[in-house]
């Protein structure tokens, strides 16, 4: 069984396309993101601004440390390790 959500893209403007092969095959946007797994095609309406506004992968894994932490955190500490 497989859920829709919403997506957040990084750029504003107009999907003009999106990869209805993703219906049979979800796995795709994970095995080829950059391949066959796109998920849409956006027509920005301004580039240059929203590309300013993206941040680094250092940045958002920075930005996303604690959440991820407290995830993983979560998982092992209900398991009984010793350290």
């Amino acid at each position: 069984m497989y859920t829709w959500s919403q997506f957040v893209h990084p750029v504003t403007g107009k999907v003009i396309d999106v990869n209805t092969k993703l219906k049979t095959n979800p796995f795709k946007i994970f095995r080829d993101p950059f391949g066959e797994g796109w998920i849409c095609r956006i027509k920005p309406d301004n580039l240059e601004r929203d590309l300013k506004n993206l941040y680094t992968p250092l940045e958002y894994m920075l930005i996303n440390y604690d959440r991820y932490f407290r995830k993983i955190y979560a998982k092992v500490s209900k398991k009984k390790y010793r350290w």
